[in-house]
């Protein structure tokens, strides 16, 4: 590793509502990223957390929405590291279920810095057929021998909260000009490119949708974890209907992506 471990660190979004799903999240970071070498700073609220690793910090915000309590701990952070030019943006229900290619995310962060790019996902983006079938013509860019893309404009996750490298300062701009978690993902600035890999770096699942367990998650994550704690927290139903959507739901978007059908009306 070449760069300044003070120039990029890991940033996972969480606070103290969410701790019980951060904690097996934590436990996916223990088990497939033993190589990581950078701070990895978690976000609180009134909570201290204890981790088992010397380089896990504790951030802290005020509680308030999603928007304010991001800008305190982005800010707090800039605080204690100055130097800071980008982060590996994590959620804390981002299971991960396989190790981290951390050889080819080193030589991806020396890059980074050095060509000044604003976002990099590090999970392939999501696409259909058809559009898959396009990226595999499109003009590919070598970072130290890893093969990245240009995200296309018209994706509607443009800025999606995927695991990513982000410029610390672009991430500031986009969390200020974005209303709520999900319309941030939907932000297109029109002067900066976004890219991706064509190979994962990280591989995971979430676990949480809409403040609920998925239906899947007490088996994913004792499969990869060897660990479950459901707790309060309610669990979604794993009833035939939605098992049926989910599969429905891959199937649409095999063929059309983010294309709206009556499968993925909200």
């Amino acid at each position: 590793m070449t760069y300044s471990n003070k120039k990029i660190c890991v940033y996972v979004m969480s606070c103290d509502k969410t701790s019980d799903v951060l904690s097996h999240m934590l436990l996916s970071f223990y088990k497939y990223w033993d190589e990581n070498m950078f701070d990895v700073y978690v976000g609180v609220n009134e909570n201290e957390i204890k981790f088992n690793k010397n380089n896990f910090k504790s951030i802290k915000s005020k509680k308030g929405n999603w928007k304010s309590e991001s800008l305190e701990q982005i800010n707090n952070l800039l605080q204690i590291n100055p130097d800071l030019t980008h982060v590996i943006l994590f959620l804390d229900d981002f299971i991960l279920n396989k190790n981290v290619d951390s050889k080819s995310l080193n030589k991806l962060c020396n890059e980074i810095i050095f060509k000044k790019i604003k976002y990099l996902r590090l999970k392939k983006i999501e696409e259909s057929l058809f559009f898959n079938f396009f990226n595999s013509f499109r003009k590919k860019i070598l970072l130290s021998g890893i093969s990245i893309f240009r995200i296309r404009r018209s994706h509607p996750y443009y800025s999606s909260l995927q695991v990513a490298i982000w410029d610390i300062n672009h991430l500031i701009e986009t969390i200020k000009n974005s209303e709520n978690i999900w319309n941030f993902e939907n932000l297109n600035f029109k002067n900066v490119n976004h890219f991706s890999v064509t190979n994962n770096i990280f591989n995971y699942k979430h676990v949480v949708e809409k403040g609920n367990w998925e239906f899947y998650a007490e088996s994913f994550c004792t499969k990869y974890l060897g660990y479950f704690n459901k707790g309060s927290r309610k669990m979604n139903s794993d009833t035939f209907i939605n098992v049926l959507k989910l599969l429905l739901k891959k199937v649409k978007f095999m063929f059309f992506g983010y294309i709206k059908t009556p499968f993925n009306k909200k």
